[in-house]
C-alpha cells in the first residue's frame, strides 16, 4: 500500500483521539482558542466525539458563557451517530427546564431509552401522560432503529 493510504487509515483511527485532546484542552482552558477552533473543525467534519466535546464547551466550558441551544444542536448531531453520552445529555436537556431548551418529555424518554439509561427513562415514564407515553414509545422505536451504534 502507498504511504497515502496508510496516512488515511491512521487519520481515521486516530481522529477520535485527536478530537478528544483538542476538545478536552479547550473545555478546561478558555484561553486555548486554537484548540477550540480545531475541536469545532473536527466536529464540523462529522466526528461524533468532537461534536460531543464541542457541545460540552458550549454548554458551559470553564469561564465561558453557556450557549445551551447551540450545545443542543451539537449533542443532537453526536447522538444521531450513536454517541451514548450525547444521547444521555439530550435526555436531561429535554426533561429539565434548567437548560433553557424547549422541554419535550417523550423525546427525553426516547433518548434515555436508546442510551440504555433505564433508571432515568423509567423515572420519567411515571411522569408522562398516556398520550406522551404513546409518543415516547413511538420515538424510542424510531431512535433505536436509526441512532444506535451497530
Amino acid at each position: 500500500m502507498s504511504r497515502f493510504v496508510y496516512l488515511i487509515i491512521l487519520l481515521i483511527f486516530c481522529s477520535p483521539l485527536i478530537a478528544e485532546d483538542y476538545c478536552d484542552k479547550a473545555y478546561w482552558d478558555v484561553a486555548l482558542v486554537k484548540e477550540e477552533e480545531k475541536c469545532r473543525n473536527i466536529a464540523e467534519l462529522g466526528n461524533d466525539e468532537a461534536q460531543f466535546g464541542y457541545g460540552l464547551i458550549l454548554i458551559g466550558g470553564h469561564d465561558r458563557i453557556s450557549k445551551p441551544n447551540e450545545a443542543f444542536e451539537w449533542f443532537t448531531k453526536s447522538a444521531k451517530q450513536g454517541n451514548h453520552l450525547a444521547q444521555t445529555i439530550l435526555g436531561r436537556m429535554l426533561s429539565d427546564s434548567h437548560f433553557g431548551v424547549s422541554l419535550d418529555l417523550p423525546k427525553a424518554y426516547a433518548w434515555w431509552a436508546v442510551s440504555n439509561n433505564t433508571k432515568s427513562a423509567n423515572e420519567l415514564w411515571l411522569r408522562l401522560t398516556s398520550d406522551q407515553q404513546d409518543k415516547a414509545k413511538e420515538l424510542e422505536k424510531e431512535y433505536a432503529s436509526a441512532y444506535v451504534r451497530k
